[in-house]
């Protein structure tokens, strides 16, 4: 059984990993108490769980004696993977003195009873705290690794964009526009929703308002969901010097709990009238 989170992330129970949707290559292996705990928010998606019921639910009921040490431990481990794959860790919400409660967008991917408990798991050895920290670590290495490569991406957006560019400017002419983008940095249009609009535009082709006008158009036609996850797009409109082939070039990229940016997707539209 799999499940698309926020249509951003996707949970395969079998194998108990946590993997951006478009790229199963960024995936994180959570432990086994996590993988139980993730499948009855799930379950439960807007519902308050007690404690009472999520430690009979994820331990008890398995063979082992829960604690509320164990559960906090298993609700930092989710969000710490959550975060390092750019969702908002804040969709487990702790309800103080009562539980936890899960607030996101599910979609199942296979039909079946989300009921069944993990079947092809087996466990024969005692559960320890020993195990559960031995786990947190292995667990917050992968993190680490996973955010020091996620510091590339900012750099690594505006590269696609001047190199989309200069393919374009090569077939309509454009060349000298190309090279002067390299000393271009964003800057900020405006926010929409959860969606912060930069310009990677030199301000020498449209004026602020305009460029605005235009941004709002093509972000319209693109149909860019910004209702649930927080998002910087990239946006540049350009015009070769005949005015016959405007572009329009759009990044995308999904912002993570601490700034970071990562999930990134390229648009590129070339009017030809």
């Amino acid at each position: 059984m799999k499940y698309i989170i926020n249509n951003v992330i996707i949970f395969t129970l079998a194998i108990r990993t946590l993997s951006l949707l478009n790229d199963d290559r960024k995936s994180i292996v959570i432990s086994k108490p996590a993988s139980r705990l993730l499948m009855e928010l799930i379950k439960n998606n807007t519902t308050v769980i007690a404690r009472q019921d999520l430690l009979k639910n994820v331990w008890e009921d398995y063979g082992f004696k829960g604690s509320n040490h164990n559960l906090n431990g298993a609700v930092s481990e989710l969000r710490k993977c959550l975060e390092a794959l750019s969702l908002d860790p804040g969709i487990i919400k702790t309800i103080p003195k009562v539980g936890f409660v899960m607030t996101a967008e599910i979609m199942p991917t296979i039909s079946g009873d989300t009921s069944q408990k993990l079947e092809a798991e087996t466990e024969t050895e005692t559960e320890t705290e020993t195990e559960t920290e031995t786990e947190g670590n292995e667990v917050n290495a992968e993190l680490k690794s996973k955010k020091n490569d996620k510091k590339k991406h900012y750099a690594f957006i505006i590269l696609v964009i001047v190199l989309l560019l200069g393919v374009t400017a090569y077939l309509s002419g454009m060349n000298s526009k190309a090279s002067s983008l390299q000393s271009v940095m964003p800057l900020h249009l405006y926010t929409f929703e959860n969606c912060n609009v930069l310009s990677l535009d030199d301000r020498r082709i449209y004026s602020n308002n305009d460029l605005i006008s235009l941004a709002k158009h093509d972000l319209a036609n693109a149909n860019i969901d910004c209702s649930i996850t927080k998002k910087d797009i990239f946006y540049m409109k350009t015009i070769s010097q005949d005015k016959l082939y405007p572009s329009t070039f759009i990044a995308v990229c999904n912002v993570s709990f601490s700034g970071t940016h990562s999930h990134c997707q390229n648009i590129k539209k070339i009017n030809r009238n």
